[in-house]
């Protein structure tokens, strides 16, 4: 009997081992099938208890791509990822998750940290309260994913929305500066040449005909800038030009100062000689504008910033230094603050484009970018000085030709050229306009037919083509316009010169005109200087053809 006893005893006993080495494969097997599944997880599975610290008492193996610490280094110390923890999040992380220990709901959250090697990461988390024996929240279970390439790839979609929106508006202020502008240039043909004209008629009163004089050069002025409003709402449109920078410079800093905080001040020393550079008038712009955003905004709480213009000679060891430059005259642009600065890490960075310090949405990382952008196509160089806590330093260096800049306070005091009583059709349906360029035609001697309607003009000219030197016609024109009129007429007298002006018209457009045969194009408002030289050049340039 005890030996039967002890035998089933000793089968029971093989038995539990048996069962007990089934339990623990099997929860071997559990164990690897939990750690093939968490390392095929895109982040890092956790858990963490509900102490004040959010100590975390387990974590997979991908905390140590999401983060340089691996989990042994993580679940020692208790405060190590709450360190981590953006400042900037920390509120909203604990708002979210006393939330989810209310409403017992799973909670969702994104945040900032900062790993190891000093990058800033997005990281977006989900879990789940967990209960312990007792029924209470015990701890916090989930998952945590690394976000920051799609928080890249919104900020790369909010900046092409922003282009999108700023490439319609730039084309609706496009099309409105035109109308303004073409209205506007006709009221400033008047100014200009009644004062021309008047200037002339005062030739025995000296200090009359300086203040018309003063008038021309406010007028000269008036249509330089209307240029400049032109080509900025035709952004990128533009062939590279000679840009007197000081002139765009100035008229940028004018609109910087209106939209920047009143507690940044403005110091500038801007050499009208500085002198010209190949480029768009828009770039320069661009630059300035972009640079002065970057410099106020460094200074939050105020501060100046500096805005230096002029002229340097470069030796062959600094050109060499700054490639692509060349040793020899350029114009140097410098824009300085006295705010928070930058590191060494940062200053290897800011050209970068979509890099920025900024907060999500107070900065695209485009701005410095775009600067780099613009100036390596201009073949110039930038560099950057800078110190944390000291402020920032950018100074752009871009080759300067060699003719000079255009001072709109001097005036030219060439000889007018000469005319043989040749007759003109004048057409224009502004009647103010057609009497000015009448008066100033028959005062250089010419013989005038002036028109208001294109229809009335063409049946003058029909009547006998030969009857006219030379067409001066306005482009825009009700009915007939004065690209149409020209065609018509060159067609009766292929020979026939033409001059077609506007009061607006884009490069294509001028272009396009040229390019059909007519001899001039001539932007309003046309001096007389101008309009006098055209109109010879046009008809001696018919009379050579003619003895061809």
């Amino acid at each position: 009997m005890a030996t039967d006893d002890c035998k089933r005893s000793k089968e029971d006993l093989i038995r539990e081992l048996d069962e007990l080495r089934s339990a623990r494969q099997n929860l071997e097997d559990s164990r690897a099938t939990l750690n093939r599944l968490l390392s095929s997880l895109p982040g890092a599975a956790y858990r963490c208890d509900l102490g004040p610290d959010w100590k975390i008492t387990f974590v997979s193996e991908h905390c140590l791509d999401l983060l340089g610490y691996t989990a042994a280094e993580l679940t020692a110390d208790p405060g190590l990822f709450g360190r981590l923890l953006d400042e900037r999040d920390r509120e909203s992380v604990k708002t979210a998750l006393q939330l989810t220990l209310k409403d017992r709901e799973p909670y969702s959250t994104e945040y900032r940290v900062r790993t190891r090697a000093g990058r800033t990461k997005w990281l977006w988390a989900r879990g789940l309260i967990i209960d312990g024996p007792d029924g209470q929240p015990a701890g916090l279970e989930g998952i945590v994913l690394d976000i920051t390439a799609a928080k890249q790839a919104e900020i790369q979609r909010r900046e092409l929305e922003l282009r999108i929106q700023q490439s319609h508006k730039m084309e609706a202020i496009g099309t409105l500066a035109g109308g303004i502008v073409h209205d506007f240039n006709n009221i400033l043909s008047a100014m200009l040449g009644y004062a021309e004209m008047l200037e002339d008629d005062l030739s025995e009163a000296p200090r009359l005909r300086d203040n018309a004089g003063q008038i021309i050069i406010a007028c000269n002025r008036a249509r330089e800038l209307v240029r400049q409003i032109l080509s900025f709402s035709r952004k990128g449109e533009d062939e590279a030009e000679p840009v007197a920078v000081h002139l765009v410079v100035n008229e940028a800093l004018k609109f910087l100062r209106s939209t920047i905080p009143s507690t940044v001040s403005i110091r500038q020393r801007i050499d009208k000689n500085s002198g010209l550079v190949l480029a768009e008038p828009i770039q320069i712009h661009q630059l300035l504008m972009n640079l002065c955003t970057n410099a106020y905004q460094a200074m939050e709480t105020g501060g100046q910033m500096e805005v230096e213009l002029g002229a340097v000679m470069l030796d062959e060891s600094f050109a060499r230094q700054h490639p692509p430059l060349k040793s020899g005259a350029h114009v140097v642009l410098s824009v300085s603050d006295n705010g928070c600065g930058m590191s060494q890490a940062t200053l290897e960075r800011i050209f970068d484009p979509f890099f920025t310090t900024k907060e999500l949405g107070k900065g695209t990382g485009l701005g410095l970018a775009t600067v780099y952008a613009i100036v390596n196509d201009l073949a110039g160089a930038i560099t950057v000085t800078s110190q944390p806590g000291a402020g920032s330093r950018f100074t752009i260096y871009l080759p300067r030709l060699s003719q000079a800049a255009p001072d709109c306070s001097v005036r030219p005091e060439t000889a007018l050229p000469g005319c043989r009583g040749e007759r003109i059709l004048l057409i224009d349906d502004e009647e103010s306009i057609l009497f000015l360029y009448g008066q100033m035609l028959e005062r250089l001697g010419y013989r005038v037919s002036a028109f208001r309607q294109s229809g009335a003009a063409w049946d003058r000219f029909a009547a006998n083509p030969l009857a006219f030197d030379l067409v001066i016609t306005d482009l825009t024109m009700p009915g007939i316009s004065g690209e149409r009129l020209a065609r018509l007429m060159r067609k009766t007298r292929p020979e026939l010169p033409v001059i077609l002006m506007s009061g607006y018209g884009d490069r294509q457009t001028e272009t396009a005109i040229l390019n059909s045969g007519v001899s001039a194009f001539l932007k309003k408002p046309v001096a007389r200087h101008d309009l006098a030289r055209a109109v010879r050049s046009a008809l001696d340039s018919a009379e050579i053809q003619k003895s061809v």
